[in-house]
Protein backbone atom coordinates (compact mmCIF):
# COMPACT_ATOMS: atom_id res chain seq x y z
CA UNK A 1 0.00 0.00 0.00
CA UNK A 2 1.12 3.48 -0.76
CA UNK A 3 1.49 6.25 1.77
CA UNK A 4 -1.45 8.63 1.59
CA UNK A 5 -2.09 11.98 3.22
CA UNK A 6 -5.30 11.02 5.00
CA UNK A 7 -5.90 14.64 5.99
CA UNK A 8 -6.33 15.44 2.30
CA UNK A 9 -9.67 14.42 0.74
CA UNK A 10 -8.02 13.06 -2.42
CA UNK A 11 -5.53 11.05 -0.34
CA UNK A 12 -8.27 9.66 1.91
CA UNK A 13 -10.37 8.67 -1.12
CA UNK A 14 -7.41 6.95 -2.80
CA UNK A 15 -6.62 5.08 0.44
CA UNK A 16 -10.21 3.85 0.78
CA UNK A 17 -10.25 2.69 -2.84
CA UNK A 18 -6.98 0.79 -2.41
CA UNK A 19 -8.27 -0.74 0.83
CA UNK A 20 -11.43 -1.94 -0.90
CA UNK A 21 -9.43 -3.33 -3.83
CA UNK A 22 -7.10 -5.16 -1.44
CA UNK A 23 -9.92 -6.93 0.40
CA UNK A 24 -11.89 -7.58 -2.80
CA UNK A 25 -8.76 -9.12 -4.35
CA UNK A 26 -8.29 -11.73 -1.63
CA UNK A 27 -9.09 -15.35 -2.42
CA UNK A 28 -12.83 -15.83 -1.86
CA UNK A 29 -12.16 -19.49 -1.09
CA UNK A 30 -9.79 -18.63 1.78
CA UNK A 31 -11.31 -15.33 2.94
CA UNK A 32 -14.98 -15.28 1.93
CA UNK A 33 -16.07 -12.95 4.72
CA UNK A 34 -13.31 -10.40 4.12
CA UNK A 35 -14.13 -10.37 0.41
CA UNK A 36 -17.80 -9.82 1.28
CA UNK A 37 -16.84 -6.97 3.61
CA UNK A 38 -14.58 -5.22 1.06
CA UNK A 39 -17.13 -2.45 0.47
CA UNK A 40 -17.94 -1.63 4.10
CA UNK A 41 -14.26 -1.89 5.14
CA UNK A 42 -13.43 0.99 2.81
CA UNK A 43 -16.23 3.35 3.78
CA UNK A 44 -16.57 5.93 6.52
CA UNK A 45 -13.90 7.94 8.26
CA UNK A 46 -10.92 6.52 10.14
CA UNK A 47 -12.83 6.13 13.43
CA UNK A 48 -15.82 4.48 11.74
CA UNK A 49 -13.58 1.99 9.91
CA UNK A 50 -11.74 1.22 13.15
CA UNK A 51 -15.00 0.67 15.03
CA UNK A 52 -16.41 -1.47 12.22
CA UNK A 53 -13.26 -3.62 12.06
CA UNK A 54 -13.13 -3.99 15.81
CA UNK A 55 -16.79 -5.01 15.89
CA UNK A 56 -16.12 -7.65 13.22
CA UNK A 57 -13.15 -8.96 15.19
CA UNK A 58 -15.05 -9.16 18.49
CA UNK A 59 -18.04 -10.85 16.85
CA UNK A 60 -15.74 -13.36 15.16
CA UNK A 61 -14.02 -14.19 18.44
CA UNK A 62 -17.37 -14.50 20.25
CA UNK A 63 -18.78 -16.73 17.53
CA UNK A 64 -15.69 -18.96 17.49
CA UNK A 65 -15.59 -19.23 21.28
CA UNK A 66 -19.29 -20.08 21.42
CA UNK A 67 -18.89 -22.73 18.72
CA UNK A 68 -15.98 -24.35 20.53
CA UNK A 69 -17.76 -24.25 23.87
CA UNK A 70 -20.86 -25.77 22.29
CA UNK A 71 -18.74 -28.52 20.72
CA UNK A 72 -17.23 -29.34 24.11
CA UNK A 73 -20.53 -29.39 25.98
CA UNK A 74 -23.78 -28.66 24.11
CA UNK A 75 -25.70 -28.50 27.40
CA UNK A 76 -23.76 -25.35 28.38
CA UNK A 77 -24.92 -23.37 25.38
CA UNK A 78 -28.26 -22.16 24.14
CA UNK A 79 -28.83 -21.59 20.43
CA UNK A 80 -27.63 -17.96 20.66
CA UNK A 81 -24.96 -16.17 22.65
CA UNK A 82 -24.72 -12.57 23.83
CA UNK A 83 -22.30 -10.18 22.18
CA UNK A 84 -19.85 -8.80 24.77
CA UNK A 85 -20.75 -5.27 25.77
CA UNK A 86 -24.03 -5.26 23.85
CA UNK A 87 -27.16 -5.42 25.97
CA UNK A 88 -29.85 -7.48 24.37
CA UNK A 89 -27.95 -8.12 21.12
CA UNK A 90 -27.22 -11.68 20.20
CA UNK A 91 -25.33 -13.43 17.45
CA UNK A 92 -26.05 -16.85 16.06
CA UNK A 93 -23.61 -19.55 17.00
CA UNK A 94 -22.28 -22.01 14.47
CA UNK A 95 -23.20 -25.62 14.95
Amino acid sequence: MEDYDLNDEAGATAFKEELQQFFAGLSPDRFPHLVDMAGPLGTGDRDERFEFGLDLLVRGIASTAASQLHALNPALMQSRTRVPGERGRTIPTRR
